[in-house]
């Protein structure tokens, strides 16, 4: 199984599209608006001092600086990336993606949820399925004792006090960076995967080099990297036709983040028909169920530990944070109707309208499925198959999810990157790691506090990530009755 498409693929509309992405950034930070006490806490944590207070706006135009510095370096390397050798290019990605290594996770402090749940259970024996947790971070206005429970795989909960152990000589901080540093090996193995996979370096350029990719795996410290790295290595050994290696890397996908489940049953699927065209489906079958097999293995090992001592409450943690409604598509409609219910009938909202709302979102999105994707399961190809991916990732964080945050996107984007890059579906998924990366904007600027109740600003987030994206992913729509590309 290969990708015929071979062709130098990097559009003009790219040349500038990811400049402008780090111009998005640097906004908000230039005069450093924001309400927490990020930077000032990281620096008087670096300095040991921790009752002095650092001037924001300096440390605004430091990072805005930055960020312009980056947005004029993409914009030579994208005029120029025709004339640099492939050993150059990576020399770059190398380079640039330094700074995006130095930048603290100021857009996210989810780094410091995977020290506190490690550290728990190492130090503490604390179970994190049951909950008790130590939420360490060093943002100083949000710093507290959780509990949870939490909804980690047993597999990256496994990854997690491996990591933290090799981490924890170099302090909280050392950690940290350290994760940044694992997940920027991972942002670039996964980058590399695509090229040996589809064969064009502009791929791996594309990937690499979006920003918000850069920006949440590598400043940020997302694990989400781990759960992609995972995903691409195992398309890149079903394309080498090794089927149960490739099934039982999206397992362990899986257990990494669940979302990734997403994928399996499209790749599976994709074998399948591929198997009955060329008379092999027995094999196919059989490859399927000892991949199966791999995986339970693979599943029990993770998950004995905590399973022995929670039983199914390992998976409470998954119902506890699908009630959260933050961000969302869900949440930029919810907010009104909570203010029109109010305005006219002078009481609260009743809660069961949140479960009615989101019925009629989920099947919103089940429609845009089954009408539009149906025709391509019909001719399935390795095209079809990745818009397939692509466009179930997109429809469920927007109709599915009610709580999203931008590096989300990145899901979607792995399976468009092989698509021909005119191709709408490709088109469509960059555009929401742009809007998503444009979150940060108003995020920065209000502060963080606002991300976690059902207020005004809800709606204005979700206008920012979700219009553009719902607007193009209409006209296609409108445009083709049958198929998407």
């Amino acid at each position: 199984m290969t990708i015929t498409n071979r062709k130098s693929q990097i559009a003009n509309y790219l040349k500038y599209i990811y400049p402008l992405s780090w111009v998005i950034l640097a906004i908000p930070t230039l005069f450093n608006l924001h309400r927490g006490a990020d930077y000032r806490f990281y620096n008087s944590y670096l300095t040991g001092d921790f009752n002095s207070l650092t001037n924001n706006l300096a440390n605004g135009f430091f990072m805005a600086s930055w960020f312009i510095l980056v947005a004029i370096g993409y914009w030579w390397l994208f005029r120029n990336a025709d004339k640099l050798t492939k050993r150059q290019l990576i020399l770059i990605a190398i380079v640039s993606s330094f700074g995006a290594f130095l930048t603290v996770p100021f857009g996210s402090t989810d780094v410091f949820y995977y020290l506190g749940a490690a550290r728990g259970e190492i130090t503490s024996n604390i179970n994190p399925y049951l909950g008790g947790f130590v939420k360490i971070n060093p943002f100083h206005a949000t710093l507290f004792f959780g509990s949870g429970p939490i909804m980690y795989p047993p597999l990256w909960l496994t990854i997690n006090k491996v990591l933290w152990t090799i981490s924890a000589p170099f302090g909280l901080l050392g950690q940290a960076y350290s994760y940044k540093l694992i997940f920027l090996i991972c942002h670039f193995l996964t980058s590399w995967l695509i090229y040996k996979s589809t064969k064009r370096f502009d791929d791996f350029i594309l990937y690499f080099f979006n920003p918000l990719l850069l920006f949440e795996f590598v400043t940020n410290a997302h694990y989400d990297a781990l759960m992609l790295l995972f995903i691409a290595l195992g398309i890149y050994l079903i394309l080498k036709d090794k089927v149960i290696l490739g099934l039982t890397s999206i397992s362990s996908a899986i257990l990494t983040k669940y979302t990734a489940v997403l994928f399996l049953p499209f790749l599976v699927m994709y074998l399948t028909i591929e198997a009955w065209k060329h008379k092999k489906l027995i094999s196919q079958i059989s490859n399927t169920l000892v991949a199966g097999v791999v995986s339970v293995m693979l599943l029990t090992i993770s998950a004995y530990p905590y399973w022995t001592k929670t039983g199914v409450t390992m998976l409470k943690g998954i119902t506890a944070q699908s009630d959260w409604f933050v961000n969302s598509f869900f949440a930029t409609l919810y907010v009104p109707l909570i203010w029109f219910y109010k305005v006219t009938t002078a009481q609260n909202i009743p809660s069961v309208s949140a479960k009615y709302l989101w019925i009629l979102l989920i099947v919103i999105g089940v429609t845009i499925l089954v009408k539009r994707l149906i025709p391509l399961i019909t001719r399935i190809s390795l095209t079809t198959l990745f818009e397939l991916l692509t466009m179930v990732v997109i429809v469920f964080l927007i109709f599915f999810q009610r709580s999203f945050w931008p590096w989300y996107a990145s899901w979607a984007f792995l399976p468009a990157v092989f698509l021909a890059k005119n191709n709408k579906i490709f088109k469509l998924a960059l555009i929401f790691t742009f809007s998503s990366l444009a979150f940060y904007i108003p995020f920065v600027f209000f502060g963080h506090d606002s991300t976690q109740v059902l207020d005004n600003l809800q709606v204005l987030y979700g206008l920012v990530i979700f219009s553009p994206v719902l607007i193009y992913l209409v006209s296609i729509i409108r445009k083709n009755s049958n198929k998407f590309a």
